[in-house]
């Protein structure tokens, strides 16, 4: 099968002008209520159309850090593409993430951002987790002038930008390459192959840091606990993604085999493109609510459908069958009851209906992640609940008057986007406390 095709792929200069002459530079415009990191997007665009390129990435760069990324991954079309007022007009929606690339990729052909950083103060703050959330509470931290430290457990920065997003939206390398890029300019040292709690302890960075920004993700995989999930032939979706990112082997073959990815998100939707691209005989994603309430972007469903990829809904897992290595899942009927605490219809088994068998070699488990609290359980003080920290939304605080959180693990795992708005929010808070001490 073909490769998958770029999502977002570069602009020439006069593809940009042109697609930028077409915005209306909407006054009090709805694409920039519809990002959460706040960006002006019809400041920058305009900036495209004067010629202004360094305005434009200046102008990005004050709401998102990480914009770079964010033009190659953000789902703009659930966002500030998706506000567009121009279809209402009869014409197609600015391409907002394509132009965003376009000024960002120009941006770092430069040796520097086009982000200043305040007079040095006498403070340091240490940084959990080199994702975004991580990168973006440095960067914001440093334009104050504020020393900062970023920890991650990993060899490479990034967190899933370089881990555990499909290829085909942004590589590994340039989501490297765009951390090493700020972590120079502003000056924010990183630690790399440090894991905090082990290497260094949380007390450690208590005792030589005036705040704490945790932003650690999950982690920890959701398991589907059912009977069978032990046997070979069963994967996690971000353990596949991760390897494959790596140029490594993959945990197991999919060639030729027969694959049912269980869950609805995009994670879901990365992995059955994945296993399309490694040969995959077949593959179905078994989801167990309907098509209205899966979480995976319309898009990223239309692209798997085309590459013949099948869903079956309405059908949560019952047991995983195999004698010494996967030969099938069985999954239960589903109907829908009332919504939940995710605002979704609630799943509800229908135990005495039939059940239906799918044959297949490899179960891919999309469940997404849950935060490890064996970590944060180190931390005194710091509370957790349903598997999320718990934060002051206004200014991610924990219950820990001098640790603040962002990103997956508060979230429980949202855009590369909302991670950067919370770890710009925290820093903010973090400056406003310890301003005060000067």
């Amino acid at each position: 099968m073909e490769p998958i095709a770029e999502l977002r792929p570069p602009m020439a200069a006069h593809e940009a002008w042109a697609e930028a002459a077409r915005c209306l530079y909407c006054y009090d415009a709805p694409c920039a209520r519809g990002c959460p990191a706040a960006v002006d997007v019809a400041g920058f665009i305009r900036k495209i159309y004067t010629d202004n390129l360094v305005g434009a990435a200046r102008l990005l760069l004050q709401a998102n850090p990480l914009a770079a990324s964010c033009a190659r991954v953000c789902p703009t079309e659930e966002l500030c593409l998706g506000r567009c007022v121009l279809p209402d007009k009869g014409e197609r929606p600015i391409e907002i993430g394509r132009l965003q690339r376009y000024v960002m990729d120009r941006a770092m052909e430069r040796s520097a951002p086009a982000i200043p950083v305040g007079p040095s103060t006498r403070h340091r703050v240490s940084v959990v987790g080199a994702g975004p959330a991580g990168v973006a509470c440095a960067v914001e931290l440093r334009r104050h002038g504020h020393a900062v430290t970023v920890y991650d457990a990993r060899e490479k920065p990034g967190g899933l930008g370089t881990y555990a997003i499909a290829s085909h939206k942004m590589s590994a390398e340039f989501a490297v390459q765009e951390v090493e890029w700020l972590a120079r300019a502003l000056g924010f040292q990183l630690r790399l192959g440090t894991r905090v709690g082990e290497h260094v302890t949380f007390q450690e960075l208590e005792e030589t840091s005036d705040a704490i920004f945790l932003g650690v993700g999950l982690g920890l995989a959701r398991l589907l606990s059912i009977e069978g999930e032990e046997l070979p032939g069963v994967v996690d979706a971000l353990e596949l993604i991760a390897a494959h990112r790596k140029g490594a082997q993959l945990p197991l073959s999919l060639d030729s085999k027969r694959v049912v990815v269980i869950g609805g998100g995009n994670t879901a939707t990365d992995s059955a493109l994945l296993a399309t691209l490694e040969g995959a005989a077949s593959c179905t994603i078994a989801y167990r609510r309907s098509l209205t309430e899966m979480p995976a972007y319309a898009s990223e469903l239309e692209l798997v459908q085309e590459r013949g990829v099948e869903l079956l809904l309405l059908h949560a897992p019952r047991r995983i069958l195999g004698d010494g290595a996967v030969s099938g899942v069985e999954l239960s009927p589903v109907r829908l009851g009332e919504p939940d605490a995710s605002g979704r219809r609630r799943p509800e088994v229908q135990e005495d209906a039939p059940t239906r068998t799918l044959s297949c070699d490899v179960v891919i488990r999309a469940l997404g992640q849950r935060v490890d609290e064996g970590l944060l359980g180190r931390v005194d003080g710091v509370a957790v609940k349903r598997g999320r920290m718990r934060v002051d939304p206004a200014t991610g605080q924990t219950t820990h008057p001098k640790y603040f959180a962002g990103g997956d693990c508060v979230n429980g795992g949202r855009e590369v986007v909302h991670a950067v708005a919370e770890g710009v929010r925290a820093a903010r808070a973090i400056h406003r406390l310890i301003a005060k001490e000067v």
